[in-house]
């Protein structure tokens, strides 16, 4: 199974916190790839703290923060009905 299809399998149970999910990667750089394209592709939501989903402006910002990957992350993803789609959910 891909990185991706798993990352998709995992959001089934809910969301996930940025860190964790990047930590189904091989690396940061990996994980920051894949999961930039399944956010463009409209399988997975960025969402803040508050609940809100980020645009491509803070995404864009987010990449650039120091610690936003890691495992305390404040951030979460979530995935869309394209991504439950992608699984055939």
């Amino acid at each position: 199974m891909s990185f991706e299809l798993e990352l998709l399998d995992q959001l089934q149970g809910g969301d996930l916190p940025l860190g964790i999910a990047a930590s189904l990667f091989p690396d940061e750089a990996h994980a920051r790839r894949a999961i930039a394209a399944m956010i463009a592709a409209g399988e997975l939501e960025l969402i803040d703290i508050e609940g809100a989903v980020l645009s491509s402006w803070q995404r864009r910002e987010l990449e650039h923060q120091l610690g936003s990957w890691r495992a305390d992350s404040v951030y979460r993803l979530s995935m869309t009905e394209a991504g439950a789609r992608r699984i055939g959910c």
